[in-house]
């Protein structure tokens, strides 16, 4: 049996799946653009996390994103995958742990 639901809701369903799919996506792209951006020297003394992130989210067009949900999850890849750990927020510092 088919559900007939209005366009409104099918669109509704569709981006509200969308969005977890590519929230999935941040968790793994956030940390690794965070390492590329150290190692190639590509960070600012004075900047703080929120507009490196921010720069990255940027390129997914979210409208309100919300990093604390996730930053859990970034900071683990960061470390276990990268070996890598956030110092400071306010400047930004991130540091490879060994």
């Amino acid at each position: 049996m088919c559900i007939k639901l209005s366009f409104e809701k099918k669109s509704q369903l569709y981006y509200d799946e969308y969005e977890k799919y590519v929230i999935e996506l941040v968790k793994e792209i956030i940390p690794r653009q965070l390492v590329k951006m150290k190692e190639c020297g590509l960070m600012l003394k004075q900047e703080r996390l929120n507009q490196h992130i921010n720069s990255i989210i940027d390129m997914f067009n979210f409208s309100n994103f919300d990093f604390n949900g996730i930053r859990p999850d970034v900071e683990r890849i960061l470390r276990e995958k990268y070996n890598y750990v956030i110092k400071s927020d306010d400047p930004f510092v991130i540091e490879k742990i060994k």
